[in-house]
């Protein structure tokens, strides 16, 4: 990217997300807990929407009193720092349950956005690099997100 902005924390935010949905999607509790490599880079990606969010609030773009913005660097800090204290069915939980909310939290967020030119090129500089790994998924997830911004 040619200049870094904090709009691109929002895009990382939403990416994982999106990984997290697609690679979740149908799975019970019983196979996410027993699919290793599923298990670790859920957690992993997750790690990703907390360390954006951690400097999303260290940039004053988010509200530093809200709670939520708080719980998810919380989960970040025992992701990385208390990986195997962390109790698999809360992470399930998450995955299920709270991941979606926070998507829409973070669409609704970036729409208020007035000057989108940096979200714009975040979206492409992040399209591009995406590009060249063949992840056309993500591609058309960030395009639709795009279209909706517009």
């Amino acid at each position: 990217m040619p200049k870094f902005h904090h709009e691109i924390f929002f895009i990382s935010i939403l990416t994982s997300i999106n990984k997290i949905k697609t690679s979740t999607k149908n799975k019970t509790f019983d196979q996410f807990l027993k699919d290793s490599d599923l298990f670790d880079s859920t957690l992993r990606r997750l790690q990703v929407i907390g360390d954006s969010v951690k400097n999303l609030l260290a940039t004053d773009f988010l509200e530093k009193q809200d709670q939520a913005w708080k719980d998810i660097i919380a989960f970040r800090n025992l992701v990385v720092h208390e990986y195997f204290s962390l109790d698999p069915e809360i992470i399930f939980r998450i995955v299920s349950d709270e991941i979606e909310k926070l998507e829409k939290d973070v669409l609704r967020f970036i729409k208020q956005v007035e000057n989108k030119t940096y979200l714009m090129q975040a979206l492409s500089d992040t399209k591009k690099v995406l590009s060249k790994m063949n992840r056309n998924n993500e591609i058309i997830y960030l395009e639709n997100i795009e279209k909706n911004l517009i």
